[in-house]
C-alpha cells in the first residue's frame, strides 16, 4: 500500500497482495526485511505475457519504502508455479533519498596552530539517507575567532559540501542554514599545541546485507560521506559470510582506505553463546583467513598470530524472540543457560584491550534494567516496519557480565561504542561512536590507540 503495486497485467488477470514482516524471501527470520507477496487470484498467465510492477517514489501520507536504504541494489523475486521455483532479478536500481530533514556539519576535533581546517556539510532525509541533489545552498556562519570560506556551499556528486575554516582563536564552531529545516551546528574544533593527541571518530560495529539479519549496501560510502567518520569497521556475522563475500569485504577495505582522510579496518563478528559471548575481531592488515570458528579461545588460536584486536559487546543481553507470550519464560530460561552473556573469569587470559560499553542495543556498563539506556529501554536498532517506531529486542540479564564486573575482576579494559546498525548506515545518530586519541589518522595508529586504551565512548 502506498508505494508498491502492479501497474499493468494482461486482461482478466487479477492479483491479491499481502506483506510479510521479519521473513526474507527464503523464509528465514530477518528482523529488517519486508517481503511483498502477489498471488494470482484470477485468470492465467501465458508465455510471453508481461506484468509490470511499479515502485512509487513519494506518496502523500505514506513513508516511501525505497529511500530507507542507501545506494543501489537489485530486486529479487521468486516465482512459484506447479511446485517449481523460478528466480527473477531486476536491473540495478538507484535508491533515492527523500526531502532534506537534517543538516549535519562536521569539523576536525583538534588541529594544530597555523593549520587550516576543512568542514564537511551534508543533508540527510528523515531516514538518515544522504541527500545528493540539493535544491538550495547551505549558508554558513562561524563563531568569533574563526572564518569560513565560502559562506554558501553546494554538494558535490557524493552528496558532501566542503568549506575551508581559518582559526585565529583556540576554538571554532560553525552554523548552517538550509530552507525549511532546523539550522545545523558543528562540533567544536579545538586548537592544541603541536604534538598533542588528535581526536578521531569512528564506528567499529555495524552490518549490511552480508549479515543474515542485515540489509543495505555501500556501508563504507555511508560511513565516509553521510556520517563523515574518520575510521570504520564493517563487522558482518561470520556464520553468514561466504568466502566470496569475505573476498569482497577485503577488497572494500583496501579500496576505501585513505590514510589521513578515512581509515577502514578489516573485521568480523563472532556471535556466540555464553561463556565467550559476542565479540568482534579486527585486523591491521587488509587480508585475513576466512573466519571459521566461533569460540573465543579457538578464535585466538586461529588468528592470534595476526595479532588482532578483540572487543566484546552487548555483554549481558538476553534476546526477546518473536514467539507467543506463553513461551517467554522458556526463552528467558534458555538465555540464562545458553545466552550470549560473557563469563569474564573463564576467558580472562584471552587478550582483549577493550569492551563495547554502549551500542544501539543499550548500555553494557552494569546491570540495571531501570537505566534509561538499558537494553529494555534503549534499543534503537529495530525500526518496526509497520509503524516505523522503535522497539526493544533485548533485556538485561542479572549476573557478573558487565563492564564493572570485568574491572572488578582486575581486567584492564578500555571502552568503545558502536552503532550495531543493521541497515548499512554506520555512524547514524544517536547510536554509538568511538573516539580515539592518536597522533596520525592511520589504521596502525587507530588500532594502537585502542590497544593502549586511549579511547572513550559516547552516544
Amino acid at each position: 500500500d502506498g508505494y508498491f503495486g502492479i501497474r499493468s497485467a494482461p486482461k482478466g488477470v487479477v492479483f491479491s497482495t499481502r506483506n510479510i514482516y521479519k521473513k526474507d524471501i527464503y523464509g528465514d527470520d530477518n528482523r529488517f526485511v519486508q517481503v511483498l507477496v502477489f498471488s494470482l487470484n484470477k485468470g492465467e498467465l501465458q508465455a510471453g505475457q508481461e506484468v509490470v510492477f511499479c515502485f512509487r517514489h513519494l506518496v502523500k501520507d505514506h513513508t516511501p519504502w525505497l529511500p530507507r536504504l542507501l545506494g543501489s541494489g537489485k530486486i529479487l523475486a521468486q516465482l512459484k508455479k506447479n511446485n517449481k521455483i523460478y528466480w527473477i532479478s531486476s536491473e540495478e536500481i538507484e535508491m533515492q533519498a527523500g526531502p532534506p530533514a537534517q543538516l549535519l556539519i562536521t569539523l576536525p576535533s583538534v588541529i594544530y596552530p597555523g593549520e587550516q581546517a576543512k568542514a564537511k556539510i551534508r543533508l540527510l532525509d528523515k531516514n538518515y539517507n544522504l541527500v545528493k541533489n540539493w535544491k538550495y545552498y547551505v549558508k554558513l556562519s562561524a563563531s568569533s575567532g574563526c572564518e569560513v570560506e565560502p559562506m554558501q556551499v553546494r554538494a558535490d556528486a557524493s552528496g558532501v559540501a566542503r568549506a575551508k575554516v581559518l582559526v585565529q582563536g583556540k576554538t571554532c564552531q560553525l552554523r548552517g542554514f538550509y530552507p525549511q529545516i532546523e539550522p545545523g551546528k558543528s562540533n567544536y574544533l579545538m586548537v592544541l599545541p603541536p604534538g598533542s593527541y588528535q581526536v578521531f571518530w569512528g564506528d567499529v560495529h555495524s552490518h549490511s546485507q552480508f549479515s543474515h539479519d542485515g540489509v543495505g549496501i555501500k556501508p563504507f560510502e555511508y560511513a565516509r560521506d553521510a556520517s563523515a567518520l574518520d575510521f570504520y569497521a564493517l563487522t558482518e556475522h561470520l556464520r553468514a559470510i561466504s568466502e566470496r563475500e569475505w573476498e569482497q569485504i577485503q577488497k572494500w577495505v583496501k579500496e576505501y582506505n585513505q590514510p589521513g582522510k578515512f581509515i577502514t579496518i578489516l573485521a568480523y563478528e563472532n556471535s556466540t553463546l555464553e561463556p565467550s559471548g559476542h565479540h568482534n575481531v579486527y585486523f591491521e592488515g587488509e587480508q585475513a583467513p576466512h573466519p571459521i570458528t566461533d569460540n573465543l579461545k579457538e578464535t585466538w588460536e586461529e588468528v592470534g598470530k595476526l595479532n588482532p584486536v578483540i572487543i566484546q559487546h552487548h555483554l549481558g543481553i538476553g534476546w526477546i524472540m518473536d514467539l507467543p507470550g506463553w513461551a517467554e519464560p522458556l526463552i528467558k530460561l534458555f538465555n540464562r543457560a545458553f545466552g550470549c552473556q560473557v563469563n569474564w573469569k573463564k576467558y580472562a587470559q584471552v587478550p582483549r584491550p577493550a569492551l563495547e560499553i554502549y551500542s544501539g542495543h543499550g548500555q553494557s556498563e552494569y546491570y540495571n534494567p531501570q537505566d534509561p539506556l538499558s537494553y529494555e529501554n534503549c534499543d534503537l536498532i529495530l525500526e518496526q516496519e509497520d509503524n516505523f517506531g522503535f522497539c526493544t529486542t533485548g533485556y538485561s540479564q542479572k549476573g557478573a557480565h558487565y563492564a564493572r564486573d570485568a574491572w572488578a575482576e582486575g581486567l584492564k579494559l578500555g571502552v568503545v561504542a558502536g552503532s550495531d546498525d543493521h541497515r548499512a548506515q554506520p555512524g547514524k545518530n544517536p547510536m554509538g561512536l568511538t573516539a580515539v586519541l592518536a597522533k596520525k589518522l592511520t589504521r596502525k595508529e587507530i588500532l594502537k590507540a585502542i590497544q593502549e586504551r586511549r579511547t572513550y565512548a559516547t552516544t
